[in-house]
This record gives C-alpha cells, sequence and structure tokens, in this order.
C-alpha cells in the first residue's frame, strides 16, 4: 500500500487556524471552532485510506460512504447554528469547505492519485482566500485575558488548598515532581488527596498523582503498581466526567485522551483515532467552564482554559513513526530533556549485528534503537539477546504490528529465566500485556490467541505463552 503526497497538501490547510476564539459572539467563535474540529476528524479518517489503502477500493468505498454522511450530518449542524456580522463569513467559509470536501469525496475511489491531489489542491487554494479576514475576525472576538509577566497557573492550584500547610505540601510535592522524584511527590499527594475527595483542589491533586504513576521515567527507581497506574488513568477519566470546574480541566483533557488512545487504540499511522469522540468531550468541558464563569466571569484562567481546549490539534496522521499521539505522549509522560542529551550525530551510534544476524544501534550510553518492522524468517527470542528482542517488541506494538509483537512477547516469556535481566525483561512483558488485556475487548482476544490468561482472586493475571498460538 502506498501513501499518497495528498497527505502533505491536507496538513497545510488553513482551518486549525478557526481553533482561536466577548458575550454571544465569542462564544460563537469557539463553536465554530468546535465544528472545525468535527471537519478535520471527518478529514482524518479519511486520510488512512488516502495515505495507507488507497489501492483497496471496495474499502475506500466503505470510507467515503461513511465521510459523506458525517460530512451531511455536520453540514446540517452548521447551517443551523446562528451567526451575525462579520461570522456570518467565517460560518459560510466551513460550509463552502464542507461542500467542496462533498464533491472531492463523490467517487473518489474512482479517481486517480493525480486527479485528487488537483482536486485537493484547488481545495487548498478557497481555503486561503479566507484567512486574512479570518484571523482579523478572530483577533477581534477572542477571549483576551492579559496576564502579569509572572503569572503561573500552579498559583490557581494553589489558591484552592485549605490551609497554609496543605498549599506547602501541595508546592513540595511539584517541587519533587520536577526534581523527577515522583515516588516521594506522590506520598505527599495520597496524604493531601484523603482531605479533598470530590472538589476542585482534589482534582488538581488527582492530575499530579496520575502524573506520577504513570510517568516513564527509565532511569528512575519510582516503580509503581499496574494497581496504582491503572488508577491514574481512572483519575483522568473521573474529572473529564465529574461536570466540575478545575483549573486543571486543560491538562486533564489532554492527558485523557492521550492515555485513551495510546492504551485503546494505538499509536501507528494505521490505529483508529477517534477524534469526533474526543472533540465531543472537549466541548463537554467548554460548557463546564462556561458555567462557571457565570457566577465567576473574572476568572481569566477559565477563560484562557477554554481557548486552550479548542486550540489543541485532533490527533493527526502522517508522522514518522506512527501518529502525532507520540508528540504528546512523549511530551507528558517521558522525560524529554533527557532524551534530548541522547547521542544524535551518527559517529556516536553503534552498529551492530548479533549473534542472531539482528541489526540495530546503539547508542553511548548502551540505549538500543530498533526498527520495530515484521522481519520474515528472522531468528527467536534468545537469552543471549533479549534486550533487542525486548526493545523489538515493543517497537512493534507501537508501529502497529501486533501479531508479530505479541509472537516476540511470547517467545520472550517462554526464555528460561537464566538471570536477574531475564526476569526483569519477562516481567516488563507480563506487565505489558495485563495493560492491554485489562483495557480493550478487542485487545483481549487478540492476547488470548497468543497466551492463556489467568484471571485470579486477588485481579491480577497469570500469564504464559501458547505452545502453538493460532
Amino acid at each position: 500500500m502506498k501513501k499518497l503526497a495528498i497527505i502533505s497538501l491536507l496538513v497545510l490547510l488553513p482551518f486549525g487556524l478557526f481553533a482561536y476564539s466577548m458575550s454571544t459572539t465569542y462564544e460563537a467563535v469557539e463553536q465554530l471552532g468546535y465544528l472545525d474540529k468535527q471537519l478535520r476528524a471527518i478529514m482524518t479518517d479519511v486520510e488512512l485510506w488516502l495515505g495507507w489503502g488507497f489501492e483497496e477500493k471496495d474499502l475506500g468505498k466503505k470510507v467515503m460512504e461513511s465521510a459523506l454522511k458525517d460530512l451531511s450530518d455536520l453540514k446540517k449542524e452548521i447551517s443551523a447554528f446562528e451567526v451575525t456580522g462579520e461570522l456570518t463569513s467565517i460560518k459560510d467559509l466551513e460550509l463552502g469547505a464542507i461542500n467542496r470536501l462533498e464533491k472531492i469525496y463523490s467517487d473518489i475511489y474512482k479517481k486517480d492519485e493525480k486527479q485528487i491531489g488537483e482536486e485537493f489542491k484547488t481545495f487548498h487554494e478557497f481555503s486561503k482566500k479566507y484567512l486574512v479576514d479570518f484571523e482579523a475576525a478572530v483577533k477581534k472576538y477572542a477571549r483576551q485575558p492579559k496576564f502579569p509577566k509572572d503569572f503561573n497557573p500552579i498559583s490557581e492550584e494553589l489558591a484552592l488548598a485549605g490551609s497554609s500547610q496543605d498549599k506547602e505540601a501541595y508546592q513540595k510535592a511539584i517541587d519533587k515532581m520536577q526534581q523527577r522524584k515522583f515516588k516521594d511527590a506522590a506520598l505527599l499527594l495520597k496524604d493531601l488527596l484523603s482531605k479533598y475527595h470530590e472538589t476542585a483542589f482534589g482534582d488538581c491533586i488527582k492530575v499530579r498523582l496520575s502524573d506520577c504513576w504513570l510517568n516513564e521515567d527509565n532511569d528512575s527507581k519510582d516503580i509503581f503498581t499496574t494497581e496504582e497506574q491503572d488508577k491514574g488513568v481512572k483519575f483522568l477519566k473521573d474529572i473529564i466526567d465529574s461536570n466540575r470546574y478545575s483549573p486543571v480541566l486543560y491538562n486533564t483533557f489532554l492527558r485523557w485522551r492521550t492515555k485513551e488512545q495510546e492504551m485503546n487504540h494505538g499509536m501507528s499511522n494505521m490505529s483508529d483515532i477517534p477524534n469526533k469522540e474526543y472533540n465531543k468531550k472537549r466541548w463537554l468541558l467548554v460548557q463546564v467552564i462556561r458555567r462557571y464563569l457565570k457566577s465567576n466571569p473574572s476568572d481569566k484562567w477559565a477563560m484562557n482554559q477554554i481557548n486552550l481546549l479548542i486550540s489543541i490539534p485532533n490527533i493527526e496522521r502522517g508522522g514518522t513513526y506512527g501518529n502525532y499521539n507520540l508528540n504528546y505522549y512523549g511530551m507528558l509522560y517521558m522525560d524529554l530533556e533527557k532524551e534530548e542529551k541522547k547521542p544524535s550525530a551518527e559517529s556516536r551510534f553503534k552498529k551492530v549485528v548479533d549473534s542472531q544476524g539482528n541489526a540495530y544501534e546503539v547508542a553511548e550510553n548502551g540505549d538500543i534503537y530498533s526498527e520495530g518492522a515484521p522481519k520474515p524468517g528472522r531468528q527467536p527470542a534468545s537469552v543471549e539477546n533479549i534486550d533487542y528482542y525486548f526493545n523489538e517488541s515493543l517497537q512493534l506494538e507501537v508501529n502497529g504490528h501486533i501479531p508479530e509483537a505479541f509472537t516476540m512477547y511470547a517467545e520472550i516469556l517462554s526464555l528460561p529465566e537464566a538471570n536477574e535481566s531475564v526476569k526483569t525483561l519477562q516481567r516488563g512483558i507480563r506487565l505489558r500485556i495485563e495493560r492491554l488485556y485489562n483495557s480493550d475487548g478487542q485487545m483481549k482476544k487478540k492476547l488470548l490467541m497468543y497466551f492463556d490468561i489467568k484471571e485470579l482472586k486477588d485481579g491480577s493475571l497469570k500469564i504464559n505463552p501458547k505452545s502453538n498460538p493460532k
């Protein structure tokens, strides 16, 4: 399957600029921003076929039928949305975009790549004509709270603490997190949470705790249990579903969406990306903040949270290593400063071919960089080269090669427990399988093709590889 150059045209479309947004006028701009996100969600769904399955015409027909229905429904929603003055032209722009997309998508599976590219080029040129007027309207009608130069959003969280002692403990926990001492931070936050259940400050504490439990700092000795990690994910969903205002709604949405995509849908370019559902959650949070602002109209941070929520781009496809949720995941749950310190020049990487013919690169600090691509006829995992196979199996899963990843997981679990390194890596594989098993019914079915999994009374899983996977 070939990836079309059309994708580069889609990425350049200026509609993402609707993502910024006084009385009903600024609320109208915000809603136009939300509706635009839903338009782009439809386009992202189509990109999966255009970029990675164009030759599958039967699939293309189904994809376009679904996209055309979604465009029709969205057109009705935008048409029913009443705006006045200058915003009328913005509304007309979105309707015009939908009309043009409908023409492009109609019988697209009967068109060749050149024709589709020309149609998208025309679509892009149409969009650019309105860009200057739209930017002027956004600047005129957007919520634009002014903050002092030394403003820090954490001050909004600290203001909710019930005592100076609790405020001091919360700040200390944040300091510990910045030092990447997550275990110490989590202990402080857990003590605080017991006093603030079902409150806005409790939600702030939960987000911080979630960050501690879910962080993937490989150099840290702060190892948390699967139960704690699952609870970290649950905390995010609980805040999203609470209908309660807090100063961390923007942060919570970004984290919830990132984990939801990573755990239940995947981070490859071919993974399902339910942007439409994510955007509905995004818009529900905007409504929560609007209700709060009715009784707190001078809360500048609340206003800014709306801008931030609407400005978050949809998760797009087309990254070098997978969809763009990888970027969010790295930003939120990995030590990027540490990653940036890794050697980048080729001379600082050592190319290795191990005793089984596996080729990969090793950085000066010992980190392994493997391709994560299926290799027909490869050798099975071994104790001698387990570090490579562990890295490669996880990279296969990230890249969406699930059968190959699960096969390699099973091989690693079948190895004799020859030393502590093998035991540690096997434990890591079992933890990953347990997370996948508990997060997604479809993934559970796939796992059971490769592993015998027994649910124990204490809630843990007994996992063994099948001798003859189906």
